[in-house]
């Protein structure tokens, strides 16, 4: 209740290609402050997060279309396959219970 999960990424002229995002989860609270939550790795981006009732960060780690589902400061939790999006945009459906 204090706080969003948002994604971000650097603003950049070198390159155009939507493909070549690379979204990093920061935590926003509502009194401005902004925490990095995570840093994937190069040709990597996350997307979708999701917080948990327990407070616990969800998301999915993305690269050329195939996700996995990930779990903040955990292992992997499972692989979700390949999905085709828009201008490298994709809907990744999963539920955080």
């Amino acid at each position: 209740g204090r706080s969003v999960a948002v994604l971000s990424q650097t603003a950049t002229r070198k390159s155009y290609d939507f493909f070549a995002a690379r979204w990093q989860l920061w935590r926003v609270g509502l009194d401005g402050s902004r925490t990095l939550l995570d840093r994937p790795p190069a040709g990597w981006a996350d997307e979708s997060p999701r917080i948990g009732r327990d407070g616990s960060v969800w998301f999915v780690r993305e690269r050329k279309g195939h996700g996995t589902l990930m779990r903040l400061g955990h292992a992997r939790v499972r692989d979700l396959g390949s999905r085709l999006g828009y201008y490298g945009h994709r809907d990744w459906l999963y539920r955080v219970t």
